[in-house]
């Protein structure tokens, strides 16, 4: 009855599917050593039980379970020495690389922009941005340089399989007559990947697809690239501009 009863109880664990797992975190802001936190958690089925924080030395339980091998991890002296010496194996040895190597790389955006009809006589603009690395972008509309807040629809921000990310917008407008570029003038259309320096160009401000990425790493904000991008769009859609801004943080 005993080998069934175990048996019996295995078989329910197995299919339950229980899970334990120990996490091992590195968080920083920069490459200081005392800004660098060392940060171990145990888990069972993604509930945090315990956790070790370099910052305050010790072990912090979260369960009845987790106060437990908090309190009895706190008590062993040369374990929680251990860890502190692990923060500068783990964390600090290997900080210069994760800047150079990851953190301080991006990919830039490039955009795509089609109508699709609505109901009535609305229609809806898309502009589809794909390609950019990190994670975190800011995509608004304006028309005649003054942002556009209402009918406007953002997906979430989609990973890719090559670790970029794609976003998706879409904007309802009424078609609208706009100026028109004088005689003998044409709009430069340029591929979205294409990157040239700032200058006016015909029927702007107000024409086209702008694109602006703004990177700011921890207490510093800088402008990282700003460039302007021309895409052929009907005369109904020459008044709007897209302003794509990327944040790295």
């Amino acid at each position: 009855r005993r080998l069934r009863l175990y048996l019996l109880l295995l078989l329910i664990l197995l299919t339950i599917g229980f899970l334990s797992s120990n996490t091992f975190r590195c968080v920083f802001n920069s490459t200081d050593p005392n800004d660098i936190q060392y940060i171990i958690s145990g888990w069972f089925n993604k509930l945090e039980l315990f956790r070790f924080d370099s910052k305050l030395g010790r072990f912090v339980g979260y369960t009845e379970f987790g106060v437990k091998v908090a309190q009895n991890a706190n008590n062993n002296t040369a374990y929680l020495e251990q860890l502190r010496h692990d923060k500068y194996r783990v964390c600090v040895y290997n900080i210069d690389f994760w800047y150079n190597c990851i953190l301080s790389k991006s990919v830039e955006p490039y955009g795509v922009i089609h109508t699709t009809p609505s109901g009535g006589s609305e229609r809806v603009l898309v502009c589809s941005v794909y390609g950019f690395y990190p994670k975190d972008i800011t995509v608004t509309w304006t028309n005649n340089n003054q942002q556009i807040t209402t009918g406007v629809i953002n997906s979430e921000t989609m990973p890719d399989r090559d670790w970029t990310y794609q976003l998706h917008t879409h904007l309802e407008y009424s078609p609208s007559t706009v100026p028109h570029c004088p005689p003998g003038t044409v709009p430069q259309i340029l591929s979205p990947r294409y990157c040239p320096p700032l200058s006016p160009r015909c029927c702007s401000p107000g024409t086209g697809l702008t694109l602006t990425r703004k990177c700011t790493f921890p207490s510093v904000a800088f402008i990282y690239l700003y460039y302007r991008l021309f895409i052929q769009m009907p005369r109904s859609l020459l008044g709007l501009q897209l302003t794509i801004i990327l944040i790295i943080d």
